[in-house]
């Protein structure tokens, strides 16, 4: 693969993972300041595609704030990118007890019924979908 197309589709992954989890800085579900500045310092990280850098801040914020859901989503994207697919699994499980069946973060469940069909898992796999299905499925 030419490194120009490398770029581009990592650009398009990277602006995917995202929009796919719908979040804005405007609404975050914590009040905890030092948490909310580590996060932003995390998201200036993953502009520079520093994806270690930007996983200290996180782990930083959710530190500080455990139910802080965005931090959670941004750790799964990085995890996602680094293709550490367990540990991205654990932030989309946090995501999933933090804010249950939240049409807004239905994507967690197709990313989750993804992960524990690679796993074998595939019962867990099928309530993860089966909860997608019910919050409706579109792009």
């Amino acid at each position: 693969m030419f490194p120009d197309m490398r770029c581009v589709l990592f650009g398009m992954l990277f602006f995917a993972g995202f929009l796919a989890f719908g979040q804005g800085s405007t609404s975050l579900h914590t009040k905890n300041k030092k948490a909310i500045k580590q996060y932003q310092e995390a998201n200036y990280h993953i502009k520079l595609r520093q994806f270690a850098e930007a996983l200290n801040k996180l782990g930083d914020a959710v530190e500080r704030d455990p139910d802080f859901l965005e931090a959670h989503l941004r750790m799964a994207f990085c995890y996602e990118v680094l293709r550490e697919f367990r540990l991205q699994q654990v932030h989309l499980e946090e995501v999933v007890r933090i804010s249950p069946k939240n049409p807004r973060y239905k994507n967690v469940y197709y990313s989750l019924g993804r992960g524990y069909f690679d796993q074998g898992k595939y019962e867990k796999a099928r309530e993860m979908l089966q909860i997608l299905y019910e919050l409706g499925i579109s792009n």
